[in-house]
């Protein structure tokens, strides 16, 4: 899919409800060396913290509700520099950190270049070969999966990343993957979360995220941390966000509806402590009244009587009164032993 697609699902669907005409192999739409400068920001005012969607927005003079902000966010996603820690969260990558490093930046751009499933195809069909004219480009682009009224901005776009990245060097008719000397590091996992996020299930980092849908990956970014808060309401907006992305990207009948549950509390949560005390000596004292030890029952159905008029919970002459209960009910149940064993 196009990169504006995974900025907002909603954005897949025209005004009418009907389903446009999408691309089926990620690009973006935002230029390397804008994207760039959004991870210098990032870098410049929280290094490797995270910043909230506010923030950045105002950083780079965007307006945060904006398209272009937005396009700003699924590019550098999709170039791999920034990731999204919580929902709104976001902080430099790996690669995003490596892109920021003079000692290391050069082969980040050429990695963030490739990062992108258009650009390695481009790349990887061209390698060793000449880039053919603008129009015949973007005939091969259209039959990579790009959408035919994309094509262009698309070209145009992967121009000035591949001029950004150094893949331009040997000459602009050829895609050549820039040298890199020997003492400059190379990313290991170009979207690897820091340590404590290993325990994060999905995202865009490392292994065979890249190999993921762009609209999984970019759905799979904004899950939060494990063993956090997240509220109902931010949930429903996930899960909400995954439904469509599954009506759009798989065919079948019928759909998904998500809908918030609470927890109905029991009728014991519900009760105050007087009412339950209550209710608990109401049960005590039918059960010493049906064994015939009337003489706790009535001490029983005194306390529950106290707590009605008083309206509270004398916890001290409570556990003292069951004590005398208790040894109540242990005369009685002695003295009627006895008594059936006289008869005897």
């Amino acid at each position: 899919m196009s990169g504006e697609t995974v900025t907002s699902m909603a954005d897949a669907v025209g005004s009418s409800g009907k389903i446009r005409k999408r691309s089926k192999i990620a690009f973006p739409y935002i230029p390397l060396k804008i994207v760039l400068e959004l991870a210098k920001a990032i870098h410049a005012q929280v290094g490797t913290s995270s910043c909230s969607n506010d923030q950045l927005a105002a950083w780079i003079k965007q307006s945060p509700k904006s398209s272009g902000f937005r396009s700003r966010l699924v590019a550098a996603r999709l170039f791999g520099v920034i990731r999204s820690p919580q929902p709104s969260q976001y902080q430099l990558t790996t690669l995003g950190l490596q892109a920021m490093d003079p000692d290391q930046s050069r082969e980040a751009r050429s990695d963030a270049f490739l990062r992108v499933p258009l650009y390695k195809a481009v790349f990887d069909k061209y390698r060793g070969g000449a880039v053919p004219p603008p129009a015949a480009l973007e005939r091969e682009m259209e039959s990579l999966g790009i959408a035919s009224q994309k094509t262009g901005h698309a070209r145009v776009v992967l121009e000035r990343s591949a001029q950004e990245a150094g893949f331009y060097e040997g000459g602009e008719n050829r895609l050549v993957k820039p040298g890199v000397s020997q003492d400059d590091h190379s990313p290991t996992e170009t979207d690897q979360a820091p340590p404590h996020d290993d325990s994060r299930s999905g995202g865009t980092g490392g292994g065979n995220g890249s190999d993921l849908h762009p609209f999984i990956q970019g759905l799979l970014s904004t899950l939060p941390n494990t063993k956090t808060e997240w509220k109902v309401d931010q949930r429903i907006k996930w899960l909400k966000a995954a439904a469509l992305i599954f009506d759009l990207m798989y065919e079948g009948d019928g759909g998904i509806q998500i809908q918030a549950v609470q927890n109905k509390p029991s009728p014991a949560q519900r009760e105050s402590p007087d009412v339950q005390a209550i209710r608990m000596l109401s049960e005590a004292a039918f059960h010493f009244g049906k064994s015939g030890n009337y003489s706790a029952a009535s001490k029983i159905s005194y306390l529950a009587e106290e707590i009605v008029m008083e309206g509270s919970l004398d916890l001290d002459g409570y556990e003292g009164l069951m004590n005398d209960i208790e040894k109540e009910n242990a005369r009685a149940t002695a003295e009627i032993a006895s008594r059936l064993e006289t008869k005897r």
